[in-house]
C-alpha cells in the first residue's frame, strides 16, 4: 500500500523492510514509517516539507552503502535516491549528474567522450551523492585532492524545502555546507563535475616491503618524486601473518609517450624480479579491484557485516598506528576479502573545509580499516565497533583525525572536537538551511 500526496510514500511492508538496514550490518535494523524515491528536485522538496509538517525524521539513502546507519531513521522517511541516476551533459571539461547516479554511470558517460572525473573511489558502486557528502578518496588523491574538491556546482534542496543553485561563488556558505557536511543541511539532487582528459592506459608497478614502516616511508617517498599519477598501500592479511604492498601506477596515452620502465623502477627503490608490472586499458585499471560480482562482500545485499573506518594520521605517527592495529587484529578476524589500506596525501590539494585532516601537515596518511566478517554473526560486528571506537580515540591522541561516516559511536564532543573550527559554521548552516531539523543528525545546543 502507498499513501499518496503530491509525492509517493511507499509504507508497504517490502519498501520499509528493504529501507530498514544498510552495507555496514552493525547498527539495529530500522524500518522507517515511508520512503520515498522521487525523480527530481521538485519531488524532494516536497517530502521535507511533508515531513517537516509531520515532523518526522529524514534519511538519504543513495546505494545503500553506509556502514553505521546514516541512511537509516526509525519511524521516518527515508529519501531513496536510486531513480535520480541520470548523466545529463558532458562539456568539454565538466559533466551534470544526478546525485543519485553512481560513478560507474559517470565513467561509462565520460569515458565516450575522451574524459573522466580526476579522483575515483576503489569500487564504483557508490554515489555521486554518498561521497560527496564526505569527500570521496582514491589513489589518485595525492595529486588531484579529494571528489569534492573537483565539484563546481550543486542543485541543492534544502531542508526547509527550497531548491538553490551553489557554487563557490553563489551561495557559498550553502555549498561548503553540503560538502563534507554529512546531508545535515540539505539533499544533493544534482551535481556538475571537473573532468580531465582520460589517460588511455595505465602502468601498473606492485611492490612488496616488509614492514609497516618501510611501506609509509616508501611511499611519502615516491609521492615526493611526483612520478606516479596513482598511490595506493595494502595491509592485507597473509598466511603467515600481515602483508605489506604498494601499488604505484602511471597514466599515459601511447602516441605521445610509453613510461620508462628503468626509470620508474629506480625510483621504486626494489630489485626488477620483485616488482609486478601489469599494463592495461584506463577502464581496466578502475575496476582493478574486480566488481560486486567477483567481490561478493561489498555487495549491498551480502550477509557479511562491514564495521569499517578511516583515520588521518601525520607521518610521524602513522607506522606506530598501523603497529599497533595489526598487533591488537588477529589476521583471521579480517575475513577473506578483508584488509588495511594506507596510503599519502597532499594536503595541499585537500580545499573542502569541512574535510577534517591533521593541520600543519603537507601530507598525511589515510589508514582505512576493511575487515569482512564472518556471515551473520552480529556480536563479531559489535565488537569491531565497540573496538573501532578505542582506535579512533588512539588516532585523535597520536593528533590524527577519523573518518566521520564509520563505524564508530560518537559523543556531541566528537563531532565538536572532529569539525574543530568548521564546527560553529556547519551548526549554523543546519539552523539557517534546516530549521525544523528534519535532516540533523548531529547534536546541536
Amino acid at each position: 500500500m502507498s499513501e499518496e500526496t503530491s509525492v509517493t510514500l511507499l509504507t508497504d511492508k517490502e519498501s520499509t523492510a528493504a529501507a530498514a538496514d544498510d552495507f555496514g550490518r552493525v547498527a539495529p535494523t530500522q524500518p522507517p514509517y515511508a520512503v520515498v524515491r522521487p525523480t527530481g528536485a521538485p519531488d524532494v522538496a516536497e517530502a521535507l516539507r511533508l515531513a517537516a509538517a509531520r515532523a518526522l525524521p529524514v534519511a538519504v539513502r543513495g546505494r545503500g552503502r553506509s556502514v553505521h546507519g546514516r541512511t537509516l531513521v526509525a519511524d521516518g522517511i527515508v529519501i531513496d535516491m536510486s531513480a535520480l541516476s541520470t548523466v545529463h551533459e558532458v562539456g568539454e571539461d565538466r559533466v551534470t549528474v544526478d546525485a543519485g547516479a553512481p560513478w560507474s554511470a559517470v565513467v561509462d558517460a565520460t569515458l565516450e567522450h575522451g574524459l573522466t572525473p580526476a579522483v575515483l573511489t576503489d569500487f564504483l558502486s557508490v554515489s555521486v551523492g554518498g561521497t560527496l557528502s564526505f569527500a570521496g578518496l582514491g589513489s589518485a588523491s595525492h595529486r588531484h585532492g579529494a571528489q569534492t574538491d573537483q565539484v563546481l556546482e550543486l542543485e541543492v534542496v534544502t531542508g526547509d524545502g527550497r531548491t538553490l543553485i551553489c557554487s563557490r561563488d553563489r551561495e557559498p556558505e550553502l555549498f561548503h555546507a553540503v560538502l563534507g557536511g554529512l546531508g545535515q543541511v540539505g539533499v544533493v539532487t544534482k551535481v556538475t563535475l571537473r573532468l580531465i582528459p582520460a589517460p588511455q592506459r595505465v602502468r601498473l608497478y606492485q611492490t612488496a616491503f616488509d614492514s609497516a614502516d618501510d611501506l609509509v616511508t616508501e611511499q611519502g617517498r615516491l609521492l615526493r618524486t611526483g612520478a606516479f599519477d596513482h598511490l595506493e598501500g595494502w595491509v592485507p592479511p597473509g598466511p603467515d601473518g600481515w602483508l605489506y604492498a604498494v601499488d604505484a601506477a602511471v597514466q599515459y596515452d601511447p602516441a605521445r609517450r610509453r613510461p620508462d620502465d628503468e626509470a620508474l623502477l629506480a625510483l621504486l627503490n626494489r630489485p626488477r624480479e620483485t616488482v609486478r608490472i601489469t599494463d592495461t586499458t584506463y577502464r581496466k585499471f578502475l575496476y582493478r579491484l574486480g566488481t560486486e560480482d567477483a567481490f561478493p562482500c561489498v555487495t549491498t545485499d551480502t550477509p557479511h557485516a562491514h564495521p569499517w573506518f578511516a583515520v588521518f594520521l601525520s607521518p610521524g605517527a602513522v607506522t606506530e598506528y598501523v603497529e599497533r592495529l595489526t598487533a591488537e587484529v588477529p589476521p583471521s578476524d579480517m575475513g577473506a576479502m578483508g584488509t588495511i589500506e594506507v596510503y599519502p596525501l597532499s594536503t595541499e590539494r585537500l580545499t573542502t573545509p569541512l574535510f577534517r585532516v591533521p593541520e600543519g601537515e603537507p601530507v598525511v596518511f589515510m589508514v582505512a580499516f576493511f575487515p569482512c566478517g564472518p556471515e551473520d554473526d552480529p556480536d563479531w560486528a559489535r565488537r569491531m565497533a565497540t573496538a573501532n571506537r578505542t582506535r579512533s580515540e588512539r588516532a585523535r591522541a597520536l593528533g590524527g583525525t577519523a573518518d566521520p561516516v564509520g563505524a564508530v559511536a560518537r559523543t556531541a564532543e566528537d563531532w565538536s572536537a572532529h569539525f574543530g573550527p568548521q564546527w560553529p559554521r556547519l551548526t549554523a548552516a543546519m539552523r539557517r538551511y534546516d530549521p525544523d531539523g528534519v535532516l540533523r543528525r548531529l547534536p546541536v545546543s
